[in-house]
């Protein structure tokens, strides 16, 4: 599958141990920023089992422990503590030893060669706080930014609702539907309502 660019996350936040989720957060280019997303660990643990002095079995079942690094321009202090369990109160940010992150699902936008969207999403897991800050002067060439305070780490397993832990679909593919995509991994989600006036 070959991608352009990296547009669009969504981060769904399970409502407590349950796998529905009850709150969507979006980060894209108007707010906050996408910049690399690497997922790893996708294929299962291959184990060959040796009789007769030859290879004589090979058990790859599932998965293996799939991973997703996020790197993103500028997370709000809000959605980081959504995401890590932190507690964002009065503007402020606070991490301890409490802090227990939520189970989170996750969807990914991207482009395809056939100027289609593709989407991967990933249905149960947990991200850490951004591991620290590097903070540095302005040199003759200008000020150059930071990211480090909003790239995340995130280590997924398989939902209790059905034993998956990926998907992907793409608008190209024959009866698609994003609707449809969202709410398979965003689990029980309702949209918010917009009062008419």
């Amino acid at each position: 599958m070959a991608t352009l660019g990296f547009e669009e996350v969504m981060f769904g936040i399970h409502d407590g141990d349950t796998e529905t989720i009850k709150t969507v957060y979006t980060v894209n280019a108007q707010e906050g920023g996408t910049i690399e997303a690497k997922l790893q660990g996708l294929q299962a643990q291959a184990n060959t089992l040796y009789a007769s002095n030859v290879p004589f079995f090979v058990s790859a079942v599932g998965t293996g422990t799939p991973k997703l690094d996020l790197d993103t321009a500028d997370l709000s202090d809000e959605v980081i503590a959504a995401i890590s369990g932190a507690t964002f109160e009065n503007g402020i940010i606070k991490l301890g030893a409490d802090s227990v992150a939520p189970y989170v699902s996750v969807i990914l936008k991207t482009k395809g060669l056939k100027d289609d969207d593709i989407y991967i999403g990933l249905l149960k897991g947990k991200f850490g706080h951004p591991d620290g800050a590097d903070l540095k002067t302005s040199e003759d060439k200008g000020m150059e930014a930071d990211t480090t305070d909003s790239s995340l780490s995130g280590s997924f397993v398989s939902r209790k609702l059905d034993g998956l832990v990926y998907a992907k679909g793409r608008t190209s593919n024959t009866g698609f539907d994003f609707q449809q995509f969202k709410s398979f991994v965003f689990n029980g989600y309702v949209e918010p309502t917009i009062p008419t006036a």
